[in-house]
């Protein structure tokens, strides 16, 4: 049987740089060509379940590869890079000698974030806040950090077309937003477009880990899939995902 030209990926927003390194070299070692669709992963899950094409879909979070598995609509689940949140903010003084927390902490900063079940970014940044309660029981400000929080990417708040601007940027550039929670995978961008970082512990962030699936909507073989899986699990793999501000994929997911 001739093999397929193409491979349709479904991949969240956070590996666009990632795949732009990843699609070359797959084409290069299967002669085949990634078809990629980008988009919050809660939205791509319901395209999939809506029986669009789709061969491997790589999510920012677990629940929507998994969501797919328990309706039986993907199989063969597996974790590929993990990540971590960032607080961002413009590069003011105000900022400069102020660590995460004493910013979200702060009834007075509205922080731009992505839509919860829209978008993976999102849902992380609201378990943040519920650790940043339970962390920093005895803080002012600590247990209602998601009260000053406003959803701006994903859903219908806007229709996502960013202009290869980071998300923390177009957030950002809202009149009245203070600091953003993104992923740190785009920090280098993030410092590029002049914005600081502020990072957030390991006993606070939630323990952030991506993952794949092969939909069922899919058409290519299982051998081909299984060769994305490869390459992005390889040392090769992981040294573009890493290079792109991915962590390496957990051993024990």
């Amino acid at each position: 049987m001739t093999q397929p030209e193409t491979l349709a990926v479904f991949a969240d927003t956070s590996f666009e740089d990632a795949f732009a390194k990843i699609a070359p070299l797959f084409k290069e070692k299967s002669g085949c060509t990634l078809q990629l669709t980008f988009g919050q992963s809660g939205a791509l899950r319901t395209d999939i379940e809506g029986l669009m094409p789709c061969d491997v879909f790589c999510s920012a979070d677990e629940a929507s590869p998994a969501a797919l598995q328990k309706a039986v609509k993907a199989h063969e689940l597996f974790a590929f890079a993990g990540n971590r949140l960032v607080v961002a903010t413009r590069s003011e003084r105000r900022f400069q000698n102020q660590d995460w927390a004493e910013i979200l902490c702060d009834p007075s900063t509205t922080i731009g974030m992505s839509t919860p079940r829209v978008s993976p970014e999102g849902d992380w940044a609201a378990l943040l806040f519920k650790n940043i309660a339970r962390a920093l029981p005895g803080r002012l400000g600590s247990r209602i950090v998601g009260q000053h929080a406003v959803a701006l990417i994903g859903g219908n708040h806007t229709d996502e077309q960013l202009d290869r601007e980071t998300g923390a940027h177009f957030m950002l550039s809202h009149e009245g937003i203070d600091a953003a929670v993104v992923f740190e995978s785009a920090s280098e961008r993030m410092k590029a477009e002049g914005l600081m970082l502020h990072p957030i512990p390991d006993s606070v962030c939630p323990k952030i880990v991506c993952w794949g699936c092969f939909p069922r909507t899919g058409k290519a073989p299982g051998s081909l899939k299984k060769e994305l899986e490869a390459l992005l699990l390889s040392p090769e793999g992981q040294t573009l995902l890493q290079g792109c501000g991915f962590l390496p994929a957990p051993a024990n997911a």
